[in-house]
C-alpha cells in the first residue's frame, strides 16, 4: 500500500490520487510455480505471471524527478532538463 512519496528524502504522506504522479511498475515473478489452473495459464501465456506494484512521487518531487525501472530495482532520478532556444 502506498503511504509516502516514493523519494527517499522526502516525506509528504500520500492522501489523494489527483496529486502528484502515479507509477505503475510490472515485473515478471521469479521462483514461483503455477497451481496448474488453465485460467492461469491463459492469463499468464503471453508475458508470464506479473508482479504489479505502484509507486507515487507528491507534487514538488514530481516537477523534478522520475521513477526508472532497472536491474530489478526502481530507483528515483533527476528528470532530464529541457533546453528551451532563447528567442
Amino acid at each position: 500500500m502506498l503511504s509516502k512519496c516514493a523519494n527517499p528524502s522526502c516525506s509528504a504522506r500520500f492522501r489523494y490520487l489527483h496529486t502528484g504522479q502515479l507509477f505503475r511498475i510490472e515485473r515478471p515473478l521469479e521462483g514461483r510455480t503455477s497451481n496448474g489452473s488453465e485460467l492461469e495459464e491463459r492469463l499468464t501465456a503471453k508475458k508470464g505471471p506479473r508482479h504489479v506494484e505502484f509507486f507515487w512521487l507528491c507534487d514538488e518531487c514530481s516537477e523534478l524527478m522520475t521513477l526508472t525501472f532497472e536491474n530489478g530495482a526502481v530507483n528515483v532520478r533527476q528528470r532530464a532538463r529541457v533546453h528551451s532556444a532563447a528567442s
